[in-house]
């Protein structure tokens, strides 16, 4: 209801209030069985001593004749209160939104993220700002790989590398570029904790100076075992290319 102050009074119990409280109050309707005692009533008229409502179009000299007819009438509709501005009290309410989980867990995009390194790989030199080619932000990972090197992604340092449950993702995507010679035969893995390939899979050659999405699913990579890192290596080339937004797909 809106009390006095608000220049209109109005009977509860009330079913339908339109969204708007504005100067027109557009419908209002009390249950059949309920009685009203208090009619509503524009601002600056004195309330009638018998209880009625307004019907659409009445002006206010009508409302003391309404209010005799009360009893064959229920609803207001389009009753204006020119210059008159309802009050409503401003209420606070908490929403619980339930956000979704990222479509993907990063790995490196620009800079290492979610605890992710690469203090496991061995005979690489790896810059992570590298600024050219870049695929996408600032930033690509360069990686210089000598023969029989191995550049691996890991969680946590030497002594305590988590265990990464494979269930949690559905696959591996990175971009990768070929450098000036381009990459072939580059092998990808996921490596359990005692340093062996669960599976491999073999990259598509790369061309060089080109960008390359590749996207292998995890079920190629490890299946239902767990593991602790995610292994690139070219076995006994010596080449350089480029990685850019690696991720794990949920």
């Amino acid at each position: 209801g809106l009390d006095r102050a608000s220049c209109v009074v109005v009977e509860l119990p009330i079913e339908v209030i339109d969204r708007y409280l504005g100067p027109i109050v557009y419908v209002l309707v009390a249950p059949d069985d309920h009685v009203p005692t208090s009619p509503v009533v524009p601002c600056g008229v004195t309330p009638p001593r018998k209880p009625g409502f307004l019907s659409p179009g009445m002006s206010y000299p009508a409302l003391e004749s309404a209010a005799a007819k009360a009893s064959s009438a229920r609803k207001i509709r389009d009753f204006m209160v020119p210059s008159c501005t309802p009050r409503i009290s401003a209420a606070s309410v908490t929403v619980t939104v339930a956000v979704p989980p990222p479509p993907f867990e990063a790995m490196y995009d620009d800079a290492y993220e979610n605890g992710w390194n690469t203090v496991r790989s061995w005979s690489v030199t790896l810059t992570p700002a590298n600024t050219s080619p870049v695929e996408d932000g600032t930033h690509s990972l360069k990686v210089v790989h000598a023969a029989w090197a191995s550049l691996q992604f890991s969680k946590g340092t030497w002594g305590a590398f988590p265990a990464i449950n494979p269930a949690n993702y559905t696959a591996l995507s990175f971009w990768i570029n070929g450098g000036t010679a381009g990459v072939s035969g580059l092998v990808v893995s996921c490596i359990n904790s005692s340093g062996s390939n669960i599976k491999t899979v073999t990259v598509p050659n790369i061309p060089a100076n080109t960008w390359v999405q590749q996207t292998i699913p995890m079920a190629s990579l490890a299946g239902t075992t767990s593991f602790v890192a995610v292994g690139f290596t070219d076995g006994g080339k010596a080449v350089t290319f480029y990685l850019d937004d690696i991720q794990l797909n949920h």
